[in-house]
């Protein structure tokens, strides 16, 4: 089973960023073997491993938008049995 969260990046900060950090963690009562896979607005981006003991700067290139635009970043769990833990976005330009 996949359990997903979103991350949606709009607004004058997102809107003209080429990249962006996520910080990512377990829950301490994670299993260790939580996988996450990562995809911007419906594409396949990445895949990681976080841990519980320190956080994971997720860093990704994010494509292009049009002015108003939504762009989704999209976390994909596995297995049930974990718990990820999403610290606040920070673009680049």
């Amino acid at each position: 089973m996949t359990f997903s969260v979103e991350v949606v990046l709009r607004g004058r900060d997102f809107a003209k960023t080429e990249a962006v950090t996520i910080p990512l963690r377990l829950t301490p009562d994670s299993p260790s073997s939580c996988v996450v896979a990562i995809a911007i607005s419906g594409r396949p981006a990445d895949a990681v491993r976080p841990t519980a003991s320190a956080w994971l700067p997720l860093q990704l290139a994010v494509p292009p938008a049009e002015p108003g635009q939504v762009r989704r970043v999209e976390f994909h769990v596995t297995p049930q049995q974990c718990h990820l833990i999403v610290g606040p976005a920070v673009t680049r330009p």
